[in-house]
C-alpha cells in the first residue's frame, strides 16, 4: 500500500489528509492491542512429566487466559501458592463436600471414606485436580487442596513439543 492510496482511503471517509486519519486511528489501534493483550493466550513451560503422555515436561503450553468456563476434562494451568500446575480438571465439589463417593477408587491411594483424604469434605468450592500420568488425585495425595476458580490462569488450548515444536490441540 503506497501513500496514494492511504490518501485515498482517509479522503474517501471523509477525513481532509492522511495525518488527520492516523491521528484519529492510533488511539484506537493502541486501546485494541490493550483489549487484545488481556485476552490473547498465555504460555507457560510444563514443570514436570505429570500430564504425559498428552504433555511432557518442559513442553509449552499455550493456555486462553481464563477466558470461558472450566469443564471436567479440561487441562487446567493454576497456581497454589508460588508454584503453577498443569493438570485434568476432574470434578467440580462445593465447600463441605463429601467428595469420596463421587472419585473413583483407584485414585484415592488407601483411603476407605472421607475422613482419611486431607481435603475432604472440600474446605472451599473448586476443582479437584489429577495429573494424567499420576496415580491419585492431586488432593489424595496431599499435593495441594482444592483448587479454587480464582486461582486457575486458564485452559490449556495447544502445547508445543519443547524438542522439535510441533503443536497439538488439547481437547476435553
Amino acid at each position: 500500500m503506497n501513500d496514494r492510496t492511504l490518501l485515498s482511503i482517509a479522503a474517501g471517509v471523509g477525513f481532509a489528509s492522511l495525518w488527520d486519519f492516523l491521528a484519529w486511528s492510533a488511539p484506537l489501534a493502541m486501546a485494541a492491542m490493550q483489549i487484545l493483550g488481556g485476552v490473547l493466550p498465555y504460555a507457560v513451560a510444563a514443570p514436570t512429566g505429570s500430564m504425559q503422555p498428552t504433555v511432557d515436561g518442559g513442553d509449552r503450553l499455550l493456555h486462553d487466559a481464563g477466558v470461558g468456563d472450566v469443564s471436567k476434562g479440561d487441562v487446567i494451568v493454576y497456581t497454589d501458592g508460588e508454584t503453577d500446575y498443569a493438570h485434568r480438571a476432574m470434578f467440580h465439589v462445593e465447600a463441605g463436600e463429601n467428595w469420596y463417593d463421587r472419585a473413583d477408587p483407584d485414585a484415592v491411594g488407601d483411603a476407605s471414606g472421607c475422613e482419611e483424604l486431607g481435603n475432604c469434605p472440600a474446605p472451599r468450592d473448586g476443582w479437584v485436580t489429577k495429573g494424567d500420568a499420576n496415580p491419585e488425585y492431586d488432593q489424595a495425595a496431599d499435593r495441594h487442596g482444592i483448587v479454587a476458580d480464582e486461582d486457575i490462569e486458564g485452559r490449556v488450548v495447544f502445547v508445543a513439543d519443547d524438542e522439535d515444536w510441533p503443536f497439538t490441540a488439547v481437547a476435553a
